[in-house]
């Protein structure tokens, strides 16, 4: 979350991030340690920490219909005020209320994909492993196009519209899936396959000598046309 957070202010984004209960000087810390300067960013009106409580509960209770329209007024006054969007960062239990069914999960996700893409918001969801069961982290792997995984943002090929795990055709657009990824992973291969042969074609109508270097291994090595030899070095 704290990349998420110092990028978005370097962009010229204001940022919301929506705590767990006791933990906003936690995160704050985290985010002084990542380089934000938090205290000058609130002063200013970049940043914003709340409670659940003071956000997804202000109610007393979630209501995602509202959530979601606080999240597009917010959006929309951030660029009001010069800004360039919203960067909405929050723990999900909450918002999936007392019932934490996969269901209701995942109608949450859709109401989420409907409504943020009309606005200038950019939404990362924490999910809680030990909060959360392993049915509801599931599909929310599959329902996000991308996910932090290892301090990285990685492209999620699992992503499923989350429209299409809902209502009652949702087994037929999972056989569609799986035959498309089937089908797609043969097609990246073909295309690796040929990708290599233009390259090995490349190389062998050269007169370039071409040299890889193991550096772990201390091995060098150069096309066999080229007789550039193989050897290992002695330290």
């Amino acid at each position: 979350i704290v990349p998420f957070v110092r990028l978005g202010l370097e962009r010229g984004d204001r940022c919301f991030y929506v705590a767990d209960v006791g933990t906003v000087e936690t995160v704050s810390s985290a985010m002084r340690r990542g380089g934000v300067d938090v205290d000058g960013a609130i002063r200013s009106g970049k940043l914003a920490i709340a409670t659940q409580r003071e956000a997804y509960l202000a109610g007393g209770r979630f209501d995602p219909h509202a959530m979601l329209d606080m999240a597009a007024g917010a959006a929309s006054q951030a660029v009001a005020d010069g800004f360039g969007g919203l960067r909405i960062a929050g723990e999900m239990t909450w918002a999936l209320g007392r019932d934490t069914g996969a269901e209701r999960g995942m109608e949450y996700e859709v109401m989420v994909n409907g409504g943020l893409p009309e606005v200038p918001a950019l939404a990362c969801c924490q999910y809680d492993r030990r909060r959360v069961s392993p049915e509801i982290l599931r599909d929310v792997i599959r329902t996000h196009p991308y996910g932090v995984v290892g301090g990285r943002v990685c492209r999620n090929f699992y992503y499923v519209p989350p429209g299409e795990l809902v209502g009652p055709d949702r087994l037929a657009h999972e056989v569609d899936r799986l035959l498309e990824n089937i089908h797609e992973r043969a097609r990246a291969e073909d295309a690796l396959r040929e990708s290599e042969r233009q390259l090995a074609r490349g190389i062998e109508g050269s007169n370039d000598a071409f040299w890889d270097w193991d550096v772990v291994g201390d091995e060098i090595a150069g096309s066999a046309r080229n007789a550039c030899a193989v050897r290992t070095f002695s330290r």
